[in-house]
């Protein structure tokens, strides 16, 4: 039955004029390779993973998270930061000074500090101590707009006037 119906084709096809043979030969081949180039490319991923930005390094008066970080109240100190993401995306930044509780509790967090970090550059900002004497955390949330983040935060003590 196939062979037949191949006979038939080759028969239908040797009677056509030649140029209609090329259009008809051509748009077989073209079909073959847009068949073939669909799908190579739906077995490609979909969509590429986004990973979260990292922060290298967050110094507050040139000084590390873990280092003893003692200040002056009242004054400005320069934090220095150095923060990548392996895509390249924008990032945004956001600052939060909290005084640390006297007694670790099941209650509220302490409020944050408004406006005490100025930031300068993407590498830089400036620290307006609080008046307060006492243990400060300064914390950094960085976002790449994908909806991935890193945190990253010092602790230090604001000495008494």
């Amino acid at each position: 039955m196939i062979l037949k119906r191949l006979f038939h084709i080759v028969q239908y096809f040797s009677r056509m004029n030649f140029s209609f043979k090329c259009i008809l030969v051509l748009a077989f081949f073209l079909a073959a390779i847009t068949s073939a180039h669909a799908q190579q490319k739906s077995t490609a991923p979909k969509h590429k993973l986004n990973r979260a930005p990292e922060i290298k390094t967050l110094l507050l008066d040139g000084k590390a998270a873990g280092s003893r970080i003692v200040l002056n109240p009242q004054e400005k100190y320069m934090i220095k930061m150095s923060i990548t993401d392996p895509e390249g995306d924008a990032l945004t930044y956001r600052w939060e000074l909290r005084p640390q509780a006297a007694e670790k509790t099941d209650t509220e967090q302490p409020k944050a500090i408004p406006d005490s970090v100025s930031p300068i550059s993407k590498i830089s900002a400036m620290l307006q101590v609080p008046v307060e004497p006492g243990m400060y955390t300064l914390s950094l949330e960085v976002g790449d707009g994908h909806g991935n983040r890193c945190i990253g935060s010092i602790p230090f003590k604001v000495l008494p006037n």
